[in-house]
């Protein structure tokens, strides 16, 4: 397997900056079988510094808030992630992932052996309403202005 082309720090550093829809592109829901909905979107870094990037929503039912996950990649791979677990899971006697929202946080420069190449922070205070505030809340976390193109006119 190819090693990360972005060391850790710098993954960082490009999740905590602003960002953008790239211009010219829709953030239109796509139909996903009969409940469902996707959104994908290609981002770009408002410090006009080229990085590859993608921002995704999706939902089984877009009437249930706990069906819905959203996701940032970076050079290819998720490194962020929200989602939502009913239950409490374990692994090697302590909590793995939390129960109800959390944040993945994925760093692909460590094995998948590593504790730390996953954790699954709580997210006490996240409670979407709806998809769309779903959205705006995932997007919010990671600095990402939905809003960027909108403005510019």
């Amino acid at each position: 397997m190819k090693p990360y082309p972005i060391p850790t720090h710098r993954l960082h550093e490009i999740v905590r900056a602003p960002k953008c829809v790239q211009s010219g592109l829709s953030l239109d829901y796509q139909q996903r079988g009969t409940k469902g909905k996707k959104l994908d979107a290609r981002l770009e870094l408002k410090d006009d510094v080229f990085v590859d990037m993608r921002f995704f929503v999706h939902c089984g039912d877009h009437e249930c808030p706990t069906t819905y996950e959203s996701g940032l990649c970076v050079g290819g791979p998720r490194v962020r992630g929200i989602g939502y677990s009913p239950v409490r899971r374990m692994r090697k006697y302590k909590e793995y992932i939390p129960k109800g929202w959390h944040e993945n946080v994925i760093d692909p420069n460590l094995p998948d052996t590593d504790d730390n190449a996953n954790r699954h922070i709580p997210l006490p205070h996240f409670s979407p309403t709806d998809l769309q505030d779903f959205t705006r809340q995932s997007a919010d976390k990671w600095q990402i202005d939905l809003d960027y193109a909108e403005s510019l006119l």
